[in-house]
């Protein structure tokens, strides 16, 4: 499968890195699943640390739109990640693609047809309005994060907080670190991981509070990023991506807003039983509050009650599940369901004799070349059909008559299981074999039962079980009758 994406973002040192952040996790997933993905970033220079390694264009495509237009035309993906675009652009770059995919925080403005995806705490209270162009995959079952946030392993609770994390971003934009440092100094043992951002204008002032338990990481990658979270007993933090990342590692969080769209992650969190919001960046008394916060999460059942709550709520397969929704709408909108000739005769071998299928299938044994071909001449022509994608037969449903009654089967290429494309195959299918045969009023499978993944397909698709057994049956009745 031959697909490139385009992903358009932005990100400076006066706004923020967290839309570069998310961005690069997607493209990381994109990769995975065989997708080419090209950055483009609304941004600074400062912003590479970020994007090395990455096929990455620094450029002002929200002024040089029609530039970037005609960058973009032809990929098969595009992705906008914005504060700034206007309805226009996103109109335009719509249209340019075969699947569009817009992530958004607050219901921004009024999307046209593709993927909306809001992977915040407080996604699903927002109630996007409902489309049948479009589909929205909300909460934290899709929050995008980098690569090394994927596969983590479980966190230690200490009996006491030994160490604790600060993070304000790229830049901390309002030099709150010295803040914080100078609140914790009261606490004598305390280990301090201060991230420091490449924009970071406040250096002097934070060594200046530095003692020497604080330790300074400059610039850190997102692995260095993984091991300071993994040590940290608590962390105190901005309000943005990262509490996302602390919630997946299990590190209890004192959250502190520094944007007005942090507020709803804050209170967000809060509310979830994850963060400890501290409040507003200004609030006078902001230091007092981080240390009773601190106080509170002293108690280590306090901390292995967050601790188990975030990594609950953010499990790492957001952007799996992202790349997933976005093959799957490719392949949909790019595939024809015609059907079955004689030219398709190896293809449909080569899918019949994959292991998988056979090791499902009644007769286990692998087919012979000679034996295929005699038994498909006989049955190609008889309610026999594909799933072409790109040229490609990808898949086969067939509904033989047997003891008086049809039956139906389905298979799939290996390359695109686990994208939906199964549903969408059977259901199309018997859309179509009912359509053609307006006399025949159910049809009948047989699946085996630690064949889960074909049962499940099955079920939503609305067929009922009627028989048990090492071969489960199933009959699904017209709806018409």
């Amino acid at each position: 499968m031959s697909v490139k994406a385009a992903i358009l973002t932005e990100g400076k040192a006066s706004t923020g890195f967290g839309h570069i952040i998310r961005c690069k996790a997607l493209y990381e997933a994109f990769s995975e699943k065989g997708i080419t993905p090209k950055l483009f970033v609304n941004g600074e220079e400062c912003v590479s640390h970020i994007t090395a390694g990455l096929d990455c264009k620094i450029v002002d495509w929200i002024r040089e739109r029609e530039s970037i237009f005609s960058e973009i035309d032809g990929f098969d993906v595009v992705v906008i990640d914005s504060y700034l675009a206007d309805e226009a652009f996103y109109e335009k770059a719509s249209r340019l693609a075969k699947v569009a995919v817009y992530i958004d925080d607050f219901k921004r403005i009024s999307y046209p047809e593709g993927i909306v995806v809001n992977g915040n705490i407080y996604a699903e209270s927002l109630n996007y309005p409902k489309s049948q162009k479009t589909t929205y995959l909300l909460g934290t079952k899709f929050t995008p994060l980098r690569k090394e946030f994927w596969s983590v392993p479980s966190k230690k609770i200490k009996e006491e907080i030994e160490s604790v994390m600060i993070t304000f971003g790229g830049s901390d934009v309002r030099n709150l670190t010295p803040q914080v440092l100078k609140a914790l100094s009261k606490y004598s043992g305390l280990t301090k991981y201060v991230i420091i951002g490449g924009a970071f204008k406040n250096l002097e002032e934070i060594k200046a509070v530095s003692d020497q338990k604080t330790e300074l990481i400059f610039q850190p990658d997102a692995g260095k990023m993984l091991e300071i979270m993994m040590h940290s007993d608590v962390a105190v933090s901005a309000a943005g991506q990262t509490l996302y990342e602390l919630a997946r590692t299990g590190t209890p969080v004192i959250a502190v807003a520094v944007a007005e769209n942090q507020v709803p992650n804050a209170m967000g969190w809060q509310k979830a039983g994850f963060a400890e919001y501290a409040g507003w960046w200004e609030d006078e008394n902001l230091s007092l509050k981080i240390a009773k916060h601190l106080e509170l999460l002293a108690d280590k059942k306090v901390r292995e009650q967050k601790s188990r709550k975030g990594r609950e709520l953010v499990d790492g397969r957001g952007c799996s599940r992202i790349a997933k929704e976005v093959i799957k709408s490719l392949i949909l909108s790019r595939s024809l369901l015609r059907a079955a000739e004689e030219k398709d005769m190896w293809a449909i071998y080569e899918i019949s004799n994959d292991e998988t299928v056979r090791q499902v299938s009644i007769n286990p044994r692998r087919i012979e070349k000679k034996e295929h071909e005699r038994w498909y001449r006989e049955n190609y022509k008889k309610d026999f059909f594909v799933l072409e994608f790109d040229k490609k037969v990808i898949g086969q449903v067939r509904f033989p008559h047997q003891e008086g009654k049809n039956f139906v089967s389905i298979s799939l290429h290996r390359d695109y299981r686990g994208f939906g494309v199964g549903e969408h195959l059977l259901r199309e299918g018997v859309r179509r074999f009912f359509s053609e045969n307006p006399h025949v009023k159910e049809i009948f499978a047989v699946i085996n039962s630690e064949n889960t993944g074909s049962i499940k397909i099955f079920e939503r698709v609305g067929f009922k079980r009627v028989e048990e057994g090492q071969w489960l049956k199933y009959k699904l009745e017209r709806k018409d009758v």
